[in-house]
């Protein structure tokens, strides 16, 4: 059973982690389990560029831990917004401390209650005296904790993004470093430049002007190829399994007896990857990779391929 994290907010805390890093933390805390970052993009409706400042915003604030690689959770230890108790637990009251934010001094003839955007917004948390600016582009200059790290795993990836497109040094590790770069970052706009038959430093430049990624853009090296594994699972062809040698040669014969009928190429693309995956009292059943192989074998090839095998021929996919 999923159980809710409970929370406390001060009002300091509220302020401090208003807009996506409030709710990022209120969502973390509702699912009480640890959520991709994808996740929260869909759950808050913030970009992607937006949900990782935020989270990054609460690992700085010791807020979120990354579980993993990808997902991210409640830290177990915040010193900052201590975890509640349950009801039915009898543990004491923990006091919570204040996060403080910097603000203005207060201006002698009016006062202006107004904020500024949080993009410009600062924010120091009690245990460390350094500032961070969640709009900077400067590099990270804090010493890596050691290689588990979050943020050296970021890095790497990101190192690595750049020798898989070939950007050498000094933008190499200088991009790598940024707070706001990540490989999808990296990769998205390398493979567009290339698409776009622009060179390599119209990439770095949008890299380093944080250029958006669009939300449905798939990596081509993690994009699934169905026409491969399809192909995979004939040349494995389980169904033939269940077959005769006679009714298998029998189907090649078939094939065969009518690839003169139609172009190389079209035999190659429709009819050459078709498989015969039953046979009964009704005819034979063969089987094709998609929709639209299916639609020309039985638009183009079918009324031919029943007169060669003399039964009727079904065709699914």
């Amino acid at each position: 059973m999923k159980i809710m994290q409970k929370v406390e907010f001060t009002d300091s805390t509220v302020l401090t982690l208003k807009g996506a890093p409030l709710s990022c933390l209120i969502i973390l805390a509702m699912a009480g389990q640890p959520l991709s970052a994808q996740c929260l993009e869909r759950k808050t409706g913030y970009s992607d560029k937006i949900v990782n400042k935020a989270l990054l915003t609460l690992q700085d604030l010791g807020m979120v831990t990354r579980n993993e690689r990808y997902a991210w959770r409640i830290a177990i230890n915040v010193s900052q917004l201590p975890l509640m108790a349950l009801p039915d637990e009898n543990e004491p009251y923990i006091q919570p401390q204040v996060v403080d934010f910097d603000e203005p001094e207060p201006n002698n003839e009016q006062t202006d209650t107004t904020r500024n955007n949080s993009e410009s917004e600062k924010f120091r948390i009690l245990t460390s005296s350094r500032s961070i600016d969640l709009s900077s582009k400067e590099l990270i200059d804090l010493p890596l904790l050691d290689a588990a790290d979050p943020e050296n795993l970021r890095v790497v990836e990101n190192l690595a993004a750049c020798d898989r497109f070939g950007i050498g040094e000094p933008k190499r590790t200088k991009i790598s470093a940024l707070k706001h770069v990540t490989s999808r970052l990296i990769c998205y706009h390398c493979e567009s430049v290339k698409l776009q038959g622009q060179k390599m430093g119209a990439a770095i430049f949008r890299i380093e002007k944080d250029w958006r990624v669009p939300d449905d853009w798939i990596d081509p090296k993690d994009r699934v190829n169905p026409f491969q594994e399809y192909q995979e699972l004939v040349d494995q062809n389980v169904c033939a399994q269940t077959l005769s040698a006679d009714d298998l040669e029998l189907w090649q014969a078939t094939l065969e007896s009518v690839r003169s009928e139609f172009k190389k190429v079209e035999y190659e693309t429709w009819l050459k990857s078709a498989k015969l995956c039953a046979v009964d009292g009704d005819g034979w059943t063969i089987r094709v990779g998609n929709r639209y192989t299916a639609d020309w074998i039985r638009e183009h090839a079918l009324g031919a391929l029943q007169s060669a095998a003399g039964v009727s021929i079904k065709v699914v996919f």
